[in-house]
C-alpha cells in the first residue's frame, strides 16, 4: 500500500513540473543585444528537480560565464509562471510548466534549445553530467 501511494506522489510531481516542448521560433527580434538568452521556467510547487535545475544552472552561470553576463552577451532569467508578466513570458514560448531554454539569437532570428527534458533527466541525480552539458551547449552557441 505505501508503494502505491508513493508512486502516485512521484507521478503527481512528475506531472506538476512537466511541460510542453516549445516550438523553434524564427523571428526576427530587432531589440535583443545578447546573444544568448537562458531561461529558466518554474510554477509555484517546485519538486526537488525543479530547484536542481535552477541551482545547477545557476552554478552553470556565475562559474563558467561571469564576463558574458556581465557584458550581456548572455542574459539569464528566472521565470515564475504564477505572476501575469511570467504567464505573458511563457506564453510567448508556449511554455506550461517547469522549464529551461536556451535560446540563441542572431540576425536571422531566434533558435530556441528546449532543454526541459534532459535537465529533468539528469539535473538531480547527475547533476555534473548536466552542468557539463549545459557548459558545452552554452560554449556552443556564443561559438556560432
Amino acid at each position: 500500500m505505501k508503494i502505491h501511494i508513493l508512486s502516485l506522489l512521484i507521478i503527481g510531481c512528475l506531472l506538476s513540473c512537466n511541460s510542453k516542448p516549445s516550438a523553434t521560433n524564427n523571428e526576427i527580434n530587432d531589440n535583443l543585444d545578447h546573444d544568448v538568452e537562458v531561461l529558466y521556467f518554474h510554477t509555484r510547487k517546485r519538486c526537488a528537480t525543479c530547484l536542481a535545475i535552477e541551482e545547477a544552472t545557476k552554478e552553470v552561470l556565475d562559474n563558467n560565464f561571469a564576463k558574458q553576463l556581465k557584458d550581456g552577451d548572455i542574459t539569464y532569467q528566472v521565470i515564475d509562471l504564477g505572476t501575469s508578466e511570467g504567464e505573458a513570458i511563457a506564453s510567448k514560448y508556449k511554455i506550461a510548466g517547469t522549464s529551461l531554454l536556451i535560446n540563441k539569437y542572431s540576425d536571422h532570428g531566434i533558435i530556441e534549445n528546449n532543454l526541459t527534458n534532459y535537465a529533468f533527466s539528469k539535473a538531480l541525480k547527475s547533476s555534473e553530467i548536466f552542468k557539463d552539458s549545459l557548459k558545452t551547449k552554452i560554449n556552443e552557441l556564443l561559438a556560432e
